[in-house]
């Protein structure tokens, strides 16, 4: 049985590192001319394809890893004044919420219009953080009773943005009486625009 190196095109990928969001890359080809030998790119990943870009390329290992040293960098101290930001938001209420928070789901729970909990586990450690937990449902396949799919697509609570998730990735619920100070206003709009919607298609 032999492992399979990950490639970026002709390149196989000899260093990785994924923070803030961001997935970072080195690669070697080492049939190619010389000052492409070595290549240091973002990866952008959707359900179908990868993308690579910004790449830079150089004949230098030690300054292609300086430069990929300088992107992590840079990538870190980001995540840093994000994460700190949404730090300050949650205050003294828990940082994350775990299991014994929420109620767990079953296969006939409907998630339409519920408060679920993403489980932290989902997101990248820098990330593990309440504000990315707590999503308002909108819809899906799987947020259906007994779902055939899985797809759930989703609002957070903290700063409005769409993002879709797995039921399987749903920790559990919360009811909106027990939300953290901090997502009531989030839920408040999340839930109008719901209804809103709900009015339209009458």
């Amino acid at each position: 049985m032999t492992n399979e190196k990950r490639k970026v095109g002709n390149y196989e990928v000899i260093a990785c590192q994924r923070i803030g969001g961001e997935e970072i890359i080195v690669g070697e080809d080492k049939n190619a001319v010389p000052p492409e030998r070595y290549i240091c790119c973002y990866v952008e990943r959707n359900e179908l394809m990868e993308l690579y870009t910004h790449g830079l390329a150089s004949d230098g290992y030690a300054e292609i890893f300086e430069i990929y040293g300088q992107r992590i960098t840079t990538a870190a101290k980001n995540a840093i004044e994000k994460t700190d930001e949404e730090k300050a938001v949650i205050g003294g209420e828990d940082r994350v919420i775990t299991a014994d928070k929420c109620r767990r789901i079953s296969s006939e729970d409907n998630l339409i219009n519920k408060v679920v909990v993403i489980d932290s586990n989902v997101f990248s450690p820098e990330y593990q953080l309440a504000t990315h937990q707590l999503m308002f449902c909108t819809g899906g396949f799987g947020s259906q009773p007994n779902a055939r799919g899985r797809t759930c697509f989703c609002t957070s609570l903290y700063d409005g943005h769409k993002a879709n998730f797995y039921r399987q990735d749903v920790l559990g619920i919360i009811d909106a009486d027990s939300l953290p100070k901090w997502a009531k206003p989030g839920y408040e709009k999340a839930l109008q625009a719901a209804k809103k919607e709900e009015r339209n298609e009458r």
